[in-house]
């Protein structure tokens, strides 16, 4: 468990995507990204304040797939908004009428770390991004070395390789 502690607190200040429809403005600056389980007719993206109100939206890209999304923190009529944590709801629709499945996930530098009943969540300003759920920039799962699948002891069936962290 110590083990386990002290590796996760490695993730402090580093860049992590984890699924959450909060997305936080830093320095100006949000970047979050969108998947859509079918192509669409028309997708709109929202982003709302603290209070709810819409602050800003666009149209999005409408095929099947992941696309993504930056907004430099200025509001429809182009004034900046003040850093904190937003709102992100993106709206599809088929050219049936009917909706299709939407996902968001956002990015951002981890700044610190929980855990409740052994759930280890990492925080992105007052975000939380479950551990489980999280992929830093610089992870790679792994289930081939060599051109063969990996050994037990190469950590098989998959393995988890994060830049600058040995174990």
């Amino acid at each position: 468990q110590q083990s386990i502690a002290s590796n996760v607190v490695n993730y402090i200040g580093k860049t992590i995507e984890g699924p959450s429809n909060q997305a936080p403005l830093v320095n100006g600056a949000m970047k979050a990204s969108y998947n859509l389980s079918a192509a669409a007719a028309g997708v709109t993206i929202a982003v709302k304040d603290g209070s709810g109100n819409i602050v800003y939206s666009k149209v999005g890209d409408t095929t099947a797939g992941v696309h993504e999304f930056d907004w430099d923190g200025k509001d429809s009529n182009g004034i900046q908004q003040k850093d904190g944590t937003y709102s992100l709801t993106v709206t599809a629709l088929g050219a049936d009428g009917a909706t299709v499945d939407t996902s968001t996930t956002v990015f951002g530098k981890v700044t610190g770390v929980t855990t409740t009943n052994g759930d280890t969540t990492l925080l992105i300003g007052n975000i939380g991004i479950p551990l489980k759920k999280a992929t830093a920039d610089e992870t790679l799962l792994v289930w081939n070395m060599n051109d063969a699948p990996l050994t037990a002891g190469h950590g098989a069936p998959v393995r988890a390789l994060v830049g600058g962290w040995y174990g």
